[in-house]
């Protein structure tokens, strides 16, 4: 996620770098699912603080290849009564990419003011390196590389 600062915080479970809620706890992550079939989930809420968050998934290399398409990835936003759901429709394209990015929710300058962009954007074939941004931009292969989970 970025902050209006330009600030980068990564949110999730998997690699050491990532913490698991960001300091004014306005993005938490549930945890890493340990089974098939589970949803992650991730709370956002509005903060001034906050530009936008970058909705990613890393499937690490020793998931193999052409994880994203075995697994059926999506994401569904929901923001009051209003759902997005965004799914990878070109997850076969690229089999052994290691990081999709679905989308972005980008924070108004009015508490509540969110819009979501649909991205599906996937890192470079055998490419490790997460999502990030550059001049304001999500890149992709523009992050850390993703490590090993435990």
């Amino acid at each position: 996620m970025r902050y209006r600062s330009g600030k980068l915080v990564y949110v999730g479970a998997s690699n050491s770098d990532e913490v698991m809620s960001t300091p004014e706890g306005a993005v938490r992550h549930g945890g890493d699912v340990t089974a098939p079939g589970e949803l992650e989930h991730i709370n956002i809420v509005w903060h001034p603080d906050i530009a936008s968050v970058a909705v990613s998934s890393y499937s690490a290399i020793e998931n193999g290849t052409g994880s994203f398409y075995r697994y059926g990835v999506f994401v569904r936003i929901r923001n009051g009564n209003q759902t997005i759901e965004i799914p990878a429709a070109n997850t076969s394209a690229n089999d052994k990419s290691y990081t999709l990015c679905f989308g972005e929710i980008l924070f108004g300058e009015k508490q509540g003011e969110m819009e979501v962009s649909a991205l599906e954007l996937y890192s470079a074939r055998g490419s490790e390196r997460r999502v990030g941004y550059v001049n304001g931009m999500v890149q992709m292969d523009a992050g850390p590389c993703g490590q090993k989970k435990s």
